[in-house]
């Protein structure tokens, strides 16, 4: 049930225009992230932590719209 409040509340902050205090875009998160962290930590998160398949295939992803479960 925690979780569906959660996606509530952003979805309503959303709705009213307020923005998120992490960003949801992927050049912005990682801008974010390297300001914090420190530099061998970024690097080796940034360079996907190994074998970087998983940063391309992040990457490829698009925001999905709010539509019913049932629609396919």
């Amino acid at each position: 049930m925690i979780g569906v409040r959660r996606q509530t509340e952003i979805y309503v902050s959303g709705v009213s225009g307020r923005r998120p205090l992490i960003p949801f875009d992927a050049d912005r998160l990682e801008a974010a992230a390297q300001r914090r962290m420190r530099p061998a930590a970024f690097a080796y998160v940034a360079a996907g932590a190994g074998n970087e398949r998983t940063v391309a295939a992040n990457r490829g992803l698009r925001p999905v719209a709010n539509r019913p479960a049932d629609a396919a």
